[in-house]
């Protein structure tokens, strides 16, 4: 009774502020209005036409595609979607390299080691599952969340896996498949991601960011910006100094972490942020967004290099290469599709 009580007053939050409690991958997807889905989808409709960067469209994907990633060497794509599979793509061919499933679980996000060797897929029941990427053998289950995993991320050594659904954000060891800290808050938690270095954790609650320092589960910092609205991605710069968020209110914000303060307010997009990222050597930022479209960022200025209209609905996921050059948007409408250099 308390729990549905609860939820619903969660849900009204949401609803007062434009959106409700997400139910998408890491890359959120919230449920909005009906009347703002049916302008959007005009407005969709309106500008759809195939961008001139787009090198391939990965097809044979039937439901809402969730979440993507990407490799470092940018050889691999991996997609999660509502049809239950998690499918990892070579590229540029765009053949199916291996399908991961798991009876009865809708792959909500997906995420890839730094060298490629691990997969992992948050999914419906509250669990994650890690495979090799080789031989498609499952080698982990890191169960412990009580309602679907919405985001999921290795640190960049590979040692640290974070995942976080409901009101918790909890780290596991990669080798044992052991808990290592449970950071527990009052609030929901949008979205969280590991740094690099795998020492800190940062989740995106309501429109704040909170820094954790995981060795101790401390709260070390709260950053605010999105005001009014919901922040529904995050991701931090390789040598973790800087973090970007993207929110309900059409913008991303670029922090800097020791000073806890914004460097800079991303704008363009003309809907909701779904989905962010950062390339490796942090002069490259990568935006998606239900306008159906995705923005690349220069850091250093915060101006916006190019748009690249998709051909596709409402984009949910979004990722980048690491040297910058090629970007991955998975889509509502089931479009996977890979964007190159000669348009970005």
């Amino acid at each position: 009774m308390g729990g549905k009580a609860s939820s619903d007053r969660r849900n009204r939050r949401f609803e007062r502020q434009g959106s409700h409690r997400p139910v998408g991958p890491p890359t959120f997807v919230f449920h909005l209005p009906k009347e703002y889905y049916e302008k959007e989808n005009k407005e969709i409709k309106k500008n759809k036409r195939i961008d001139k960067s787009l090198i391939i469209s990965l097809k044979g994907l039937t439901g809402h595609v969730y979440s993507c990633a990407i490799s470092e060497d940018a050889r691999l794509v991996l997609s999660a979607s509502f049809d239950q599979d998690l499918i990892l793509w070579s590229l540029p061919e765009g053949n199916v390299v291996r399908t991961f499933k798991q009876n009865k679980h809708v792959m909500k996000c997906c995420n890839m080691s730094s060298d490629g060797k691990l997969v992992l897929a948050g999914v419906s029941l509250g669990k994650v599952f890690m495979w090799n990427s080789s031989d498609g053998k499952l080698l982990k289950c890191f169960d412990g969340h009580v309602r679907s995993v919405y985001s999921c991320g290795f640190s960049h050594e590979n040692s640290l896996v974070i995942s976080s659904c409901d009101q918790t954000v909890k780290i596991w060891n990669v080798s044992s498949g052991l808990l290592v800290r449970l950071i527990s808050l009052k609030a929901w938690i949008n979205y969280a991601t590991i740094s690099p270095d795998g020492k800190f954790a940062l989740a995106a609650v309501r429109n704040t960011l909170q820094l954790w320092k995981i060795k101790n589960g401390k709260l070390i910092q709260t950053m605010k910006q999105h005001v009014g609205s919901n922040i529904t991605c995050c991701v931090f710069s390789l040598d973790g100094t800087m973090a970007l968020s993207g929110s309900t209110d059409k913008t991303l914000t670029l922090w800097n972490i020791s000073e806890n303060k914004p460097l800079k307010t991303l704008k363009g997009h003309t809907m909701m942020i779904s989905a962010c990222d950062i390339s490796l050597n942090g002069h490259v930022a990568l935006s998606a967004s239900s306008d159906s479209s995705m923005r690349l960022w220069s850091i250093p200025d915060g101006k916006c290099i190019r748009t690249i209209i998709c051909d596709t609905d409402r984009i949910s996921s979004c990722a980048l290469s690491a040297n910058g050059e090629i970007a991955v948007s998975a889509s509502l409408d089931g479009s996977l599709n890979v964007y190159g250099e000669k348009g970005v």
